[in-house]
């Protein structure tokens, strides 16, 4: 996952943008309509990052945290283009940029708000807030779904969340993969997520003890 996305995103087409931000390759989109919100419905789909142990899950996240659901919203997300002249730091030096050509790099987010309730990786402290942002959602009456994504603001609101999370340098973070990076918790025991579109998450542990096993380098027999 990419750190700091708004200023990285640097004059590239919006399906480059899909690629980066999903951390995917060879995404592609197809419309239709939905009979029964009368919304335009924009359908994507991204190859991620996969996990194949809750190791590998772990090493490639920069926070594990848990988490309640607060609020979310859908925009699009536009780059941070450089003013610099150097080519080394800004490779689109010297290209200009109209406010059409930014427009068209927009890419339509989900942003969802949650609360810390405990960190087992990483800087954050119970009871901040982290803005997490996917892939999708609704805007200007068109609903824009990505195959895999599970929007956290569909997920059930009244379980609390493990999240597995790449941190964009203080200006939010996003799950190291839609799937394998967000699990339900009950107590101690972690089962895979689900969402009120049918979407399905991974469960790649089975327990928190797994997970802070992972997280020091504690492995069993």
């Amino acid at each position: 996952m990419l750190k700091n996305i708004r200023s990285m995103l640097c004059f590239i087409t919006p399906c480059a943008i899909l690629v980066i931000l999903s951390g995917c390759t060879g995404p592609s989109t197809s419309s239709h309509s939905s009979p029964n919100s009368g919304r335009q419905v924009v359908q994507m789909w991204a190859d991620y990052p996969r996990f194949d142990s809750i190791d590998a899950l772990v090493d490639g996240s920069d926070s594990v945290i848990a988490v309640r659901y607060v609020s979310a919203h859908s925009e699009m997300i536009y780059p941070d283009l450089s003013n610099s002249a150097d080519p080394l730091t800004n490779p689109q030096a010297g290209v200009k940029v109209s406010k059409s050509d930014k427009e068209r790099m927009g890419v339509p987010s989900t942003v969802s708000v949650v609360q810390v309730t405990s960190s087992l990786k990483g800087s954050h402290k119970p009871g901040d807030f982290v803005r997490i942002t996917q892939l999708g959602g609704v805007i200007d009456n068109v609903d824009y779904v990505e195959n895999d994504t599970m929007l956290l603001e569909n997920v059930d609101h009244n379980q609390s969340l493990l999240l597995f999370v790449s941190e964009h340098n203080g200006n939010g973070a996003d799950l190291v993969n839609p799937e394998d990076g967000v699990m339900a918790i009950a107590g101690d025991t972690l089962t895979a997520a689900r969402d009120t579109r049918g979407h399905k998450g991974r469960a790649l542990a089975g327990n928190l003890g797994s997970v802070k096993a992972a997280i020091h380098g504690v492995h069993g027999c």
